[in-house]
């Protein structure tokens, strides 16, 4: 990709690498509601939710305890660890954004549309459409915002995509998201997604760009 894209005054000289790279080294439109997005009526995308929602129901109880499963996984998803300067900065992540739009990936703008707060949910569902038919699904494991995921599973069973829309479905019933895990759990599962994540971005995104 080059010109306006990742190149360029995008991604290289004085554009994004000096506050991805030196941010990623500590890993080693705003938002409004959905009102005006495609609702979610697709029977396989209820149909994952529903079973998700039992299943945390199941699990739950009146002092919203995590149960010894949920625990491990939590400790599985990684250790704490610091997040790049550049992520508390809005500005700087709608650079990001825009940047990645340019260059025509979609879905990891997408991702990085939950790092707001609140997170900006239209542009991330806007840029899913653009992305959904050739996104590589082992991405969808660093989405942590139910209705992007509901309109995965959505979209891809509607196109009869049953491998990405399987993987859509996996991470919609992943116990971490659990409602009724504890706020602590939540942000923590939310913090190990955006590591992982911004891992995955420094050990593979930026070197296809030769960043």
């Amino acid at each position: 990709v080059t010109g306006a894209g990742m190149t360029g005054a995008g991604m290289t000289g004085g554009g994004m690498t000096g506050l991805i790279s030196t941010g990623i080294a500590s890993t080693s439109s705003t938002n409004s509601d959905d009102k005006n997005s495609k609702p979610f009526n697709n029977t396989a995308a209820q149909h994952a939710t529903t079973h998700n929602h039992t299943h945390r129901d199941r699990g739950s109880n009146k002092h919203n305890k995590t149960t010894p499963k949920t625990n491990a996984l939590l400790s599985q998803a990684g250790a704490s660890s610091r997040l790049p300067d550049f992520m508390s900065d809005e500005r700087l992540l709608m650079s990001v954004i825009s940047c990645l739009s340019e260059a025509g990936e979609h879905l990891l703008s997408a991702i990085f549309c939950q790092y707001f707060e609140p997170p900006l949910r239209k542009l991330a569902l806007q840029r899913l459409q653009h992305s959904a038919r050739r996104a590589d699904p082992t991405l969808f494991r660093y989405i942590f915002e139910i209705p992007m995921l509901e309109f995965l599973v959505a979209y891809y069973d509607e196109v009869s995509d049953e491998e990405r829309r399987d993987f859509a479905i996996r991470r919609l019933q992943n116990p971490l998201l659990n409602i009724h895990n504890s706020q602590s759990v939540k942000n923590s599962f939310v913090l190990q997604s955006k590591v992982a994540f911004m891992q995955r971005f420094s050990d593979d995104i930026l070197k296809r760009y030769g960043i």
